[in-house]
């Protein structure tokens, strides 16, 4: 019988007792458990895998990609995802820009700010107002 290659380590893989993950042999908890960088988590039931790394749930329940491809874990309870995790209330919304051919989240405050077309940038508001420039004087 013959085993089946981790990095420099030989496992058998239909007993299902280890997963490879990044070449580094992982003892599996559960049958259900995968593979987050080079370690294993739950699937998702008790954790959540973000950026390769493992976070219990009731530290923070979702993965959030930021502009730059990178990505940071939030609790969507009290944060939400806008180029990373964003604390929620206190009028702060996310507007997607148009940059290089691409959407690009930005966090802005519509108390003072505007999201408005054409989206290339956070306008500030004149007048209390995001539609002013668009009236006939």
């Amino acid at each position: 019988m013959n085993g089946d290659c981790c990095g420099n380590a030989v496992y058998f893989k239909d007993e299902g007792a280890f997963l490879c993950c990044n070449d580094n042999l992982a003892r599996k908890a559960t049958t259900n458990d995968m593979c987050c960088g080079s370690t294993v988590y739950d699937a998702g039931r008790q954790q959540i895998c973000c950026g390769d790394r493992v976070f219990d749930r009731t530290q923070a329940d979702s993965c959030c990609t930021r502009n730059n491809g990178s990505e940071v874990e939030f609790n969507s309870k009290t944060e939400f995802c806008c180029n990373g995790a964003t604390q929620k209330g206190r009028g702060v919304f996310c507007c997607y820009l148009r940059f290089n051919g691409n959407l690009v989240a930005v966090p802005y405050n519509n108390s003072t700010q505007c999201c408005r077309y054409p989206f290339d940038i956070v306008y500030p508001k004149a007048n209390d107002d995001c539609l002013s420039h668009l009236r006939i004087r």
